[in-house]
């Protein structure tokens, strides 16, 4: 009788706890997470945009720590699409950060750093992208190392100009 009993109790739970699809949609935790000099840094406060013009995108992304630290990406695809590739910094692609709690900026752009994103993951508003590179610390001039950087984030498309916004 036991036997049944705790049968009939686990057949019970497992119907009970039976996962139905609701028509809600989960949310993919979006964040930034890299290396710089050995120091992890895992921004998960994300916002980003991507602005559509002269047949062109442009992705901005800003991420913020919970120690304050802030991360600036930039991306541009020379298409109305970001398809998966490698994409070098220029004066469109850009990677800065500003750390707490000494306030140094660091960065890389078509004038500073070597740097570059690969992106591995390109579908509807979603992007994941690698990145990985040299910067430059901005008030000492000395380089810096990022690695294994990697990015997902969510975005807004928004047409128009930089200008008119």
């Amino acid at each position: 009788m036991k036997y049944i009993a705790l049968c009939l109790s686990m057949l019970l739970l497992f119907t009970a706890c039976k996962k139905e699809n609701n028509g809600t949609t989960v949310v993919t935790r979006t964040f930034v997470s890299f290396k710089l000099d050995g120091v992890i840094y895992i921004c998960d406060s994300t916002k980003s945009v991507s602005l559509n013009q002269n047949n062109d995108q442009t992705l901005s992304i800003i991420a913020s720590s919970q120690y304050g630290d802030i991360v600036t990406l930039n991306l541009q695809s020379p298409t109305t699409q970001f398809l998966p590739g490698t994409y070098l910094n220029t004066n469109s692609n850009e990677f800065k950060i500003i750390t707490v709690p000494y306030y140094r900026t660091f960065g890389a752009n078509a004038n500073a750093g070597n740097f570059h994103y690969t992106i591995i993951k390109s579908k509807n508003t979603e992007i994941e992208a690698t990145f990985s590179g040299t910067v430059e610390d901005f008030q000492t001039g000395s380089p810096a190392v990022v690695k294994d950087g990697f990015f997902r984030v969510y975005f807004e498309t928004v047409a128009g100009n930089l200008n008119e916004l």
